[in-house]
């Protein structure tokens, strides 16, 4: 709460409320996030060899853009809008490594190489500054990172503690919590007690580990997951899978398949919290997903084979999936 409230004391000094300056706050990560996942989707075509139609690049986007429980998360106070952008953001990140790594005439030095692991440690350390749960997008992620890097021979016990060191910078922002324990402000977490003990226990979610391991959505919860987070996720979920599946090169299947396996982590441990209102876990997971869904409905309804069918079936597809997202976002609106 600390960190937030140092950012949002930024537009409270141009004249905003506190509430305003909190939403504007998840409004700037919902738009962050988006900008993501757009270039995430274009990377992904490039990446699999897919030129889609301009309708495939963009719809994904306003797929996701456009599901209410995601609406919720970017126009309410909320930390959920910029858990999803740091994600899909190191998505974008990896891929970028990724090709790097895996070209073999890349003029790459040693200390260049040293550079980009620094980086990559410091925006996992954002990351997992920001929200704990980044770990299960960040760990596949960096991974795959060495197996690449192992993969061309230019692994080195110096890049894993390049980005270690790196990402302990952002971390260190945990000491706010430590400072605000002992200097309290005027409102604040009650539960941070004013001792080394209730430090460690607040920085570790100690309070939250009873909604570990068993699954309790609210019965409001379940009508919106129902309509609008299950479907979508096993949507992205299958076409995560069905890009990977479909991969040829060896660089691009260890890219989606790393990619999956965040989507999937994220899936299970969103079913595996006992939250009322775990529609919040599922954003980053289906982010990731249902960015593959633009190379592979590009690939498949645009490609040779299905001609001027999958060309005349593609844009009515589109429109009835956004169709049905339109009419009860603005219901909740």
């Amino acid at each position: 709460m600390g960190i937030r409230g140092e950012r949002l004391e930024r537009p409270h000094a141009l004249g905003a409320s506190w509430a305003y300056a909190a939403n504007a706050w998840s409004a700037l990560g919902g738009g962050v996030a988006l900008a993501f996942f757009h270039a995430l989707t274009v990377r992904l075509a490039r990446l699999s060899g897919v030129r889609p139609p301009i309708a495939w690049v963009f719809a994904p986007t306003l797929l996701f853009g456009l599901d209410p429980m995601w609406t919720v998360e970017t126009t309410l106070a909320e930390v959920y809008s910029w858990h999803v952008a740091w994600a899909l953001g190191a998505c974008l990140a990896f891929t970028g490594l990724l090709r790097l790594i895996s070209t073999p005439d890349a003029a790459v030095t040693d200390r260049g190489m040293l550079v980009r692991a620094a980086a990559w440690g410091a925006l996992c350390g954002v990351g997992a500054a920001h929200h704990a749960t980044f770990v299960f997008v960040a760990a596949p992620l960096s991974i795959g990172l060495v197996i690449a890097l192992a993969r061309a021979r230019r692994w080195r016990w110096r890049l894993m503690a390049a980005a270690l060191l790196a990402s302990l910078v952002p971390l260190a922002s945990y000491s706010v919590i430590a400072w605000r324990a002992f200097h309290p402000a005027v409102v604040q977490w009650p539960v941070l007690a004013p001792t080394w003990k209730g430090v460690l226990r607040h920085i570790t979610g100690a309070q939250y580990r009873m909604l570990l391991g068993h699954y309790g959505p609210s019965e409001v919860q379940r009508d919106y997951l129902e309509r609008f987070v299950y479907p979508y996720v096993a949507l992205a979920l299958v076409a995560a899978l069905a890009l990977a599946w479909r991969a040829r090169a060896a660089m691009e299947r260890l890219a989606l398949r790393t990619l999956l396996s965040a989507a999937l982590l994220s899936t299970a441990y969103a079913f595996g919290y006992g939250a009322y209102d775990p529609s919040s876990y599922f954003l980053a997971g289906m982010a990731i997903g249902l960015s593959c869904l633009g190379p592979l409905g590009g690939d498949l309804l645009s490609g040779p084979r299905m001609g001027h069918v999958g060309r005349a079936l593609g844009a009515p597809i589109l429109a009835l999936a956004l169709a049905a997202q339109i009419v009860p976002w603005m219901r909740m609106s």
